[in-house]
């Protein structure tokens, strides 16, 4: 976590927050020599002690829920060259010390899979297609999807790395989801659910350019989303955070509100019962990890000064997705994972994690 900068010394050289050499498609950073890291600054750093522990080795990007009964599932990804890309599921009954080994849930290849515990106990799973549980993660049955009112076929839509699903206060579910149409730029909307997961449709357009979308409902009914953007410039390099709302109940959104540099990507937002709303991201630069910053008026303003460094030990861009749920104690408990050893393969180089962590009083800054 960066100190207080409020002694700090103004630069001497006046530059641009990022430049692109070559052209915007180009993807290299002309002054830095890497997309939006200004190396202009350093980190004065402060440790504080967490727990983190490692959910399994050989997968990656978890995204954790909470059971009724206290028990924490994650799920997991993994590309297999045979299999394709295979779901699992991992349990603690620890509040996150220990897990067990990642159990296959046997779904058709798809996306990573975004996961959300309802009120009632119901799972609801998003890979390419909507699965829901009422078992917790034992059997999965495909959810009934209408996409009519959004352009693109059915195989043209994906979910993404998303917050999967949310309730809305009258019981509605609502999820991020977007159609690529074949090439970027993709366009982001929102499906709903009147029925605790098992149909879908009704879809809202959100957002131009837009792609993996996690949403958040505020106190008052306000919805924000955080969307990846600018997906076609440079791959991973080359896409950027963004911030879009919606009073309507997501019917309605504005455009997209520039957030985060390129490479910082996806974001993840958390409520804290003191009302800061918390964003984790990953950080597909140097230090690559996750990271979070933090705002008290609702994301209207954001501390960018003061990231928290969650993780900053992967060997490369390969790492972050820290989807963050709240723990009953005010914690946060942070999914992500990492590339942290140098295997054969890129299974065997990834580690995924869960990191429970308390956000500083005195973070962000402001009254």
């Amino acid at each position: 976590m960066t100190a207080d900068t409020g002694n700090a010394q103004p630069p001497r050289l006046e530059l641009p927050e990022f430049y692109i050499e070559g052209g915007p498609d180009s993807g290299q950073g002309a002054y830095t020599g890497f997309n939006s890291l200004n190396l202009q600054e350093v980190y004065v750093v402060e440790k504080w002690p967490v727990e983190r522990s490692q959910i399994a080795r050989g997968w990656g990007k978890p995204i954790i829920a909470r059971l009724s009964n206290g028990d924490l599932l994650a799920t997991q990804y993994q590309k297999r060259p045979a299999a394709g890309e295979e779901a699992a599921l991992c349990r603690s009954k620890d509040e996150g010390l220990t897990w067990s080994s990642p159990r296959l849930l046997g779904l058709p290849p798809g996306r990573p899979g975004q996961f959300t515990a309802l009120q009632d106990g119901t799972l609801i799973l998003a890979t390419n297609r909507l699965y829901r549980s009422s078992d917790e993660g034992e059997t999965w049955t495909p959810c009934k999807v209408d996409w009519r009112g959004s352009d693109g076929g059915p195989e043209d839509h994906d979910f993404g790395e998303t917050g999967g699903a949310i309730e809305l206060e009258d019981g509605t579910l609502i999820c991020g989801f977007f159609v690529s149409q074949g090439a970027p730029p993709p366009k982001g909307y929102v499906l709903r659910s009147h029925d605790g997961g098992r149909t879908w449709g009704d879809p809202s357009f959100a957002a131009a350019g837009a792609s993996e979308t996690s949403l958040i409902v505020l106190p008052g009914g306000k919805l924000l989303g955080f969307a990846r953007y600018r997906t076609g410039r440079a791959g991973e390099g080359g896409a950027c955070l963004g911030m879009i709302e919606s009073t309507d109940q997501g019917r309605t959104w504005s455009p997209i509100r520039p957030l985060l540099g390129m490479a910082q990507i996806p974001g993840f937002p958390v409520l804290l019962p003191d009302g800061r709303l918390v964003l984790v991201y990953g950080h597909r630069q140097f230090p690559f990890g996750a990271q979070a910053i933090a705002s008290r008026d609702q994301g209207a303003t954001w501390d960018m000064t003061r990231p928290i460094i969650l993780a900053w030990f992967s060997w490369d861009s390969y790492c972050g997705h820290p989807r963050s749920i709240l723990m009953p104690d005010g914690s946060v408990m942070t999914g992500y994972y990492a590339r942290v050893f140098r295997g054969e393969n890129q299974n065997d180089d990834i580690v995924a994690h869960a990191l429970r962590w308390r956000p500083p009083e005195g973070w962000p800054a402001g009254a």
